[in-house]
């Protein structure tokens, strides 16, 4: 087994600058760390502390508390946690803070954890972990949109074939003018949603297609702020599909004090990562997202990879959400 002397050996350098360089501490220059990342690449080296403990998983999740406190990602960590118990394996959760460039930034983070594997939430365009795990050729499993990739292992929610379906339902009760509400469209899950609502009102030639109300944050404070942005259009839509769970209980509640009766003046049809449109007043129709099933199929996508000892031809798994029909839609 290549130990923490080998390496200092080969890189001309002593061991406590090795054990600086493992351990991400100040005081080495780039240079230098890059040489000792270069060998401990090249002979596959893995600190000893860690070595013998090949059952962490890293769970990769964006900095971000306005995601990390939404029920959709804190579904997808219970099932991951879960999963990871059945296999007697240790999930380690980290925050992707760090911006990770290269294959060689990513297997040192990774050798760091001694982990055999990663799960990445992915969240919004623009980040380049993906390309690392490509690159990197580890046990991964990517979990929500990415942009185009087809090279790695994947898992995500039919988001657009599910906002078509709803969008249709609503059509097929009548609506016509339906609005559509939701968080940020940067986020690739929510741009999937709105995506699969402009196709099912393109294929209506009386459907009115209004502007999408994209709110800053998924909030009921926001949907306050859509519900009064709805009321200000010159024609108010009789039904509109929200994205958020938090958002359709907060338009809900201004609606109502506004004096709408929901759902003869308003229907809603919501997406919802937990039990709690079942409880609003009325109970909403809802897309109930696979947050949690998408965390456990990832341990299980991981284990594939681990016991097989090769890399795998990429997998691609959609699930598809679960409509939750209560008393939120009535007909136009």
């Amino acid at each position: 087994m290549t130990t923490i002397y080998d390496i200092a050996k080969s890189a001309g350098v002593s061991a406590a600058t090795v054990s600086r360089v493992i351990n991400s501490r100040y005081g080495i220059n780039t240079q230098t760390q890059k040489k000792v990342r270069k060998i401990m690449d090249d002979l596959n080296f893995r600190p000893r502390s860690k070595a013998m403990d090949l059952k962490r998983v890293m769970v990769m999740f964006p900095a971000s508390e306005v995601a990390v406190r939404g029920m959709y990602f804190s579904q997808i960590l219970a099932g991951i946690t879960l999963g990871c118990f059945e296999q007697n394996w240790c999930p380690v959760h980290t925050p992707t803070r760090q911006h990770l460039s290269t294959a060689s930034d990513f297997l040192h983070l990774l050798r760091q954890e001694g982990a055999l594997g990663v799960i990445y939430l992915s969240h919004q365009a623009g980040y380049e972990l993906p390309n690392c795990l490509e690159l990197a050729d580890v046990p991964h499993a990517v979990l929500g949109h990415t942009l185009d990739n087809q090279t790695l292992h994947t898992i995500l929610p039919d988001d657009e074939a599910s906002a078509l379906q709803a969008t249709n339902y609503l059509l097929g009760q009548g609506h016509r003018r339906i609005a559509f509400v939701s968080s940020s469209l940067d986020e690739l899950g929510h741009a999937a949603r709105y995506a699969g609502y402009r196709q099912a009102m393109a294929g209506h030639d009386d459907a009115y297609e209004l502007s999408p109300v994209v709110c800053p944050w998924a909030s009921t404070q926001s949907g306050h702020e859509a519900a009064a942005m709805l009321l200000a259009m010159p024609q108010r839509p009789t039904a509109v599909v929200v994205t958020n769970e938090q958002l359709a209980i907060g338009l809900s509640d201004a609606m109502q004090k506004k004096g709408l009766n929901l759902p003869l003046d308003l229907s809603i049809f919501s997406y919802e990562s937990s039990d709690a449109l079942a409880y609003t007043s009325p109970p909403m129709h809802s897309m109930k997202t696979p947050a949690f099933e998408m965390g456990k199929q990832a341990i299980a996508l991981l284990n594939d990879q681990v016991e097989s000892n090769k890399v795998l031809s990429p997998q691609h798994r959609v699930l598809p959400h679960h409509v939750q029909v209560r008393e939120s839609i009535a007909l136009d």
